[in-house]
C-alpha cells in the first residue's frame, strides 16, 4: 500500500532532524579547528567534483524518472550506461589534468597536486554512483532508508572531520566529505541488493546520442547552474584572496545543512509523488501544492528569526574568525530562503522536459554574474554579495512561478 506524503515527508524529517542535530553540534568545533583557508580549499574541492559531476554523469540518473527510458532499458542497463559514460570522462579529464599541468604548465593548475587530484577522481566516482542510487531508494519508497543514510553520513563526515583536524589539516576536511559518501553508497547499495558487477562497458558516443536529451540538453542547463552557483568560489579568491572565500563557504556550509537536510527530504517525496501523479493524470498540481505549503511551513519563521540574529549569533557560536561570514548570510537570507523552497520543485522542470528553457534561464544569469564580476574590482566585497542576493532571488522566483506552471 502507498503511503501518503504526510507519512513519507514524517519519515525523511525524523531522521532529517537527528542528522540535523549533529552537525550543528559539531560545526562550532570544526569551525575552531579548521582556519577559513581550509574551508577555502574544502570549498573548491567540492566545487571542483560538482562541475565534474554533472559532466561525467551526463545527468543519466535523471532519466529513472523518465517512465519512456524506464520502459526501454532495464536498471543494470542504464547502470552499465551510466558507469561508461562515468569512466570515460573521468580518463578525460585525468589526461586533460597531466597536459595542463605537467606539459603546457598552466599556472592556475599549480597548487593542485596529483594526490589533490586523485582524492576529486575518488570523490568524483563516489558522487556519481550516489546520484545513480538514491532514485532508486526514492522510487522503491524506500524512505525509512534515506532517512537513516543522513543520520549515519552526517554522523561520519563530522566525525572524521573532527578526528583528523590535527593530522592533516585541510585534508581532514576532504576526507570527511569522500568517507560520508562512501558510508552512503554502502547503505544504499545494502538496502536494494544493489550488484556492481553486472556492469557491461558501453559505448559513450551511443550513449550520448541515445540520451541526448540528458547528456546534451539537461547537462549544460545543469553545468551553467552549478557555475552561476559556484561563480563566488572560483571569483571571490582571485578578487579578494582566499579567506574571504573562506568566510562565504563557512557561511554557505552551515546553510547546506538545512538544505541537504529539509529541503531535499521533501524533494526526495515529490520526486516519487509527482512522477506518479504525471503519469496517471498528466499533471502533479497536487503533489507540488502539497510540497509547496511544506516546505515554507517549516521554513518562514526560522528564516526570519534567522535573518535577523545571525549577524550576532556567529561569532559568539562559531568563533570571532567567523564574524564576517555571519553578515553574509544575513546579506544573501533572501536567496537562500527562496532556494530553499525553490530547489525541489523545480524537479517539474524535468518532467514536463523543459530542459531547453532550464538553459536558457541559466546562461542569462551566468551572463549576468560574470558581467558582475568582471565590473566587481571597483565594488567592495559585502557589495558584491548583496547584487548576488538579488541576482539570485530573481532566478529562484522565476523558476518557483515556472514550476508552479508546469504543474499543472
Amino acid at each position: 500500500m502507498k503511503k501518503s506524503f504526510l507519512k513519507k515527508f514524517s519519515v525523511t524529517a525524523i531522521g532529517s532532524l537527528v542528522a540535523l542535530i549533529i552537525p550543528l553540534i559539531s560545526s562550532p568545533i570544526i569551525g575552531r579547528l579548521y582556519t577559513p583557508e581550509e574551508f577555502a580549499s574544502l570549498s573548491l574541492f567540492i566545487s571542483t567534483i560538482g562541475l565534474l559531476s554533472i559532466i561525467s554523469s551526463g545527468q543519466i540518473q535523471n532519466s529513472l524518472f523518465d517512465p519512456l527510458v524506464r520502459r526501454n532499458y532495464s536498471i543494470q542497463e542504464l547502470w552499465s550506461r551510466y558507469s561508461s559514460y562515468t569512466i570515460f570522462w573521468a580518463i578525460n579529464f585525468t589526461i586533460i589534468y597531466i597536459l595542463l599541468k605537467y606539459y603546457i604548465r598552466v599556472e592556475m593548475l599549480g597548487p593542485i597536486t596529483f594526490l589533490n587530484w586523485a582524492l576529486i577522481i575518488i570523490g568524483l566516482f563516489f558522487t556519481n554512483f550516489n546520484a545513480f542510487l538514491n532514485p532508486l531508494i526514492i522510487i522503491d519508497e524506500k524512505f525509512e532508508v534515506n532517512s537513516r543514510n543522513k543520520v549515519l553520513t552526517s554522523f561520519t563526515v563530522s566525525s572524521v572531520q573532527l578526528g583528523l583536524s590535527q593530522l592533516w589539516n585541510k585534508l581532514g576536511l576532504i576526507l570527511g566529505n569522500i568517507a560520508g559518501l562512501i558510508v552512503s553508497n554502502y547503505n544504499f547499495s545494502k538496502a536494494i541488493n544493489f550488484s556492481y558487477k553486472r556492469f557491461k562497458p558501453k559505448s559513450p558516443l551511443k550513449i550520448f546520442t541515445d540520451f541526448k536529451n540528458y547528456t546534451l540538453y539537461y547537462t549544460s542547463s545543469s553545468l551553467v547552474g552549478q557555475l552561476n552557483n559556484y561563480a563566488p568560489i572560483f571569483f571571490l579568491p582571485v578578487m579578494y584572496g582566499m579567506t574571504s572565500l573562506g568566510q562565504y563557504a563557512f557561511g554557505m556550509k552551515l546553510f547546506q545543512i538545512p538544505l541537504n537536510i529539509f529541503s531535499k527530504s521533501i524533494q526526495e517525496v515529490f520526486k516519487q509523488e509527482s512522477s506518479s501523479e504525471m503519469i496517471e493524470f498528466g499533471n502533479c498540481k497536487k503533489s507540488f501544492k502539497k510540497s509547496l505549503l511544506a516546505l515554507i511551513s517549516i521554513s518562514l519563521l526560522p528564516f526570519l528569526v534567522f535573518s535577523f540574529t545571525i549577524e550576532y549569533i556567529m561569532p559568539y557560536v562559531f568563533g570571532a574568525q567567523w564574524e564576517v561570514a555571519g553578515t553574509i548570510l544575513k546579506l544573501l537570507s533572501p536567496a537562500l530562503f527562496l532556494k530553499f523552497i525553490t530547489s525541489p520543485l523545480s524537479f517539474v522542470f524535468i518532467l514536463r522536459k523543459k530542459q531547453k528553457i532550464d538553459l536558457a534561464l541559466q546562461l542569462t544569469v551566468g551572463l549576468t554574474i560574470s558581467i558582475l564580476f568582471l565590473a566587481g574590482k571597483s565594488i567592495g566585497f559585502l557589495e558584491i554579495i548583496k547584487l548576488l542576493n538579488l541576482i539570485y532571488c530573481m532566478l529562484y522566483g522565476t523558476y518557483l512561478f515556472l514550476s508552479f506552471q508546469y504543474s499543472k
